[in-house]
């Protein structure tokens, strides 16, 4: 019974990607776990929480990110989010670069760089759409972020939407 239902489920799935129908596929990564300090002189206001990445210095620290994506195929980033957390007791910009990967023989990445103010306490998200950003084109993969972080901010997962490419 086990192998029947098994067997159905592969030829669903493979009946979708034949279709045309192909499932984004999300990763969510915490900070802590892809992100390191741009340089190592940034390492000393960073801690590297389970749950995030955060800037516990006196002065603002550069981290950069890398994604993990999926690789047994072609696919492509149609959106992708950085989570952050203001755990500071003042307003603050935090300012971040989105820079999709280049595949093989393509030239240099783009770099995509948005800011998002937060308040005190505050949480959000700064989000990249091929739609919006792109021009309508899918992002390449990997993606890799660069941010600015203030004092007291926490850098808390990034998520990225890839969907495969049809052959």
């Amino acid at each position: 019974m086990k192998t029947s239902i098994l067997g159905l489920a592969v030829v669903a799935v493979v009946a979708s990607l034949a279709s045309g129908n192909a499932q984004a596929i999300r990763y969510d990564q915490n900070g802590s776990g892809t992100c390191n300090g741009a340089l190592p002189f940034f390492d000393q206001n960073l801690r590297f929480r389970p749950l995030a990445v955060a800037n516990i210095g006196s002065t603002n620290a550069f981290v950069t990110c890398t994604q993990a994506s999926r690789e047994t195929s072609p696919a492509s980033a149609t959106e992708a989010r950085v989570y952050l957390h203001n755990t500071s007791g003042t307003s603050a910009t935090v300012s971040c670069i989105y820079r999709p990967g280049a595949e093989v023989g393509a030239t240099s990445p783009t770099a995509f760089p948005k800011n998002l103010v937060l308040a005190a306490g505050q949480t959000g998200f700064i989000i990249w759409t091929s739609a919006a950003d792109n021009g309508g084109n899918s992002f390449a993969r990997p993606a890799n972020f660069s941010c600015n972080l203030p004092v007291g901010f926490e850098l808390e997962f990034i998520v990225v939407d890839q969907t495969p490419d049809l052959i």
